[in-house]
């Protein structure tokens, strides 16, 4: 068998060829809108894979002199694929920025473990959320599933915040009093508007925005996102033997959930272009780094993570703790000066994420 050295049409320069597309396929799959190209919806998640087995084949290849045209291939590749390395792990140093510096929080709560009302332990996990929050030294701090009940001392949590964030939005899609579940956006300054993004479909995942005046000459929009679940059934890999009805159901909620983000991320975006102020967009996306609504989001905005964080960053405490799913994206003119996984905290099936940042003139 001739070798890809001694041929263009040898059947180790077609393989190489074929890989070369594959992986080429793959990288830009995030592009297409899931609405249009279905069958795009979960190639992205072979993304990590791929780039891993890129990084092997070019090495790989490189031990053998003679290889040049393969190791050109992969030599591409591994720039095209490049800025997934970024969104998979980060080392960062601190910036240093003259100004005024505004530290943001965001945090997915989980009803404060409000379901678990009569279990000691899941109540005493809703204090850590609530304590870290209140402990946190955020200036602004955006709640996902927050919760809040007038008649539990201890749920009470628009009024323990109070205390620390006089100014409270809460924009809820359950309101059965004396119950409040949904978003929130906790602030020091002073809120001088805010609102719900309104999504079309019927769903309990929510957006909502603040107007947050930061001083007399800088005012800094902030946006609460919590898009559709990704509905994985974490029974799947639970037991000793795989569960393949699970797994079909999965892929199809994941589909499905998949979808719903894109539509929700196409109102979001609409929202932010008529935005009279740069934007920060904190909040659980519910989607991996390499999937259509980050790459959309990372097209038009900055990424904390992948500017100043450090480590792989998971954000998810659940089963599947590989995930990193919470993000703050900002406008180009709002700089990051850190940026911190808080993955000591116990209180959610989420970490709590936080950023410095400074606002260019």
């Amino acid at each position: 068998m001739k070798s890809i050295e001694n041929g263009w049409f040898s059947v180790n320069f077609i393989f190489t060829v074929l890989i070369f597309g594959g992986i080429l396929l793959v990288y830009l799959s995030n592009e297409f809108p899931p609405q249009k190209v279905h069958l795009f919806i979960l190639i992205p998640l072979l993304i990590p894979i791929c780039v891993l087995l890129n990084i092997f084949l070019f090495f790989l290849n490189s031990f053998k002199k003679k290889h040049i045209k393969a190791i050109i291939f992969f030599l591409l590749l591994l720039f095209g694929g490049f800025k997934y390395l970024g969104r998979t792990f980060q080392l960062s140093f601190l910036h240093k920025k003259d100004g005024e510096k505004i530290k943001i929080a965001s945090y997915n709560v989980r009803v404060f473990s409000a379901y678990y009302i009569k279990d000691e332990q899941k109540i005493k996990q809703s204090q850590n959320s609530i304590n870290w929050i209140k402990k946190s030294g955020a200036q602004i701090v955006c709640v996902q599933e927050f919760y809040t009940n007038n008649t539990i001392k201890d749920l009470n949590t628009v009024k323990i915040f109070k205390k620390s964030y006089p100014n409270i939005s809460v924009i809820p899609y359950y309101d059965i009093p004396p119950q409040k579940l949904g978003l929130a956006i906790l602030s020091k300054y002073k809120i001088i508007k805010s609102g719900e993004v309104k999504f079309s479909s019927s769903t309990f995942n929510q957006a909502m925005f603040a107007d947050i005046k930061i001083n007399k000459n800088k005012t800094l929009r902030v946006y609460n996102v919590h898009l559709q679940s990704m509905n994985i059934d974490q029974k799947i890999f639970s037991g000793t033997q795989f569960e393949k009805e699970l797994l079909f159901s999965s892929i199809q909620k994941y589909k499905s959930g998949a979808l719903e983000r894109a539509e929700q991320l196409k109102q979001i975006l609409k929202h932010i272009n008529n935005s009279p102020y740069p934007a920060i967009i904190c909040g659980d996306f519910n989607d991996v780094p390499y999937s259509y609504v980050y790459e959309q989001f990372r097209n038009h905005f900055e990424n904390g993570f992948e500017e100043k964080g450090n480590g792989f960053g998971f954000t998810y405490s659940g089963k599947y703790s590989f995930l990193r799913i919470d993000n703050i994206f900002a406008s180009k003119q709002i700089k990051f000066i850190n940026f911190k996984t808080h993955d000591s905290v116990w209180g959610s099936d989420h970490f709590p994420i936080s950023t410095d940042v400074f606002i260019e003139n």
